[in-house]
């Protein structure tokens, strides 16, 4: 016993023992770093892929002559706002789904479809845009062809 005693406080001893401590520690933060970055990567490509959608959605609720397609596009883009959006984009979606049930009350697009645009391009390390946010659909054919078959 007064052997093991003896090399735990020779200095062989803290040759293998400090080493091995301080391999252990970088060990230790290298996963925990690692796991960080690939949250925060995952983390990013979610809000990509919301900010995308709800983009989209957006634009293709806005002006679209095509009812039915324009109320699920607001539908989808409804649910990922105010599921991920920040609080002004919670705060303008609302906005808008009020605006709709009431006549003649118009809504602009334009600062909702900037915020996200910018925000999409500032996770994709882009420079924010100061122009407006331009959109077009196609004219669809209004005749029973064009609905959706159920």
């Amino acid at each position: 016993m007064y052997e093991v005693v003896s090399f735990i406080g020779s200095p062989d001893f803290l040759k293998i023992f400090i080493p091995s401590c301080i391999a252990i520690g970088v060990a230790f933060y290298s996963h925990k770093s690692a796991i960080s970055r690939q949250i925060n990567e995952q983390r990013r490509k979610q809000r990509v892929e919301y900010l995308e959608n709800s983009f989209r959605s957006l634009l293709m609720f806005s002006n679209n002559p095509n009812k039915y397609e324009g109320s699920i596009s607001l539908r989808d883009a409804a649910i990922s706002i105010q599921f991920l959006g920040t609080k002004w984009q919670v705060e303008q979606m609302r906005k808008l789904i009020e605006t709709l049930g009431k006549d003649g009350a118009t809504f602009s697009f334009d600062p909702l479809l900037a915020s996200l645009r910018n925000e999409l391009r500032a996770s994709l390390d882009l420079e924010a845009l100061d122009e407006i946010v331009y959109w077009t659909h196609p004219i669809q054919p209004q005749s029973d062809d064009a609905r959706p078959h159920k």
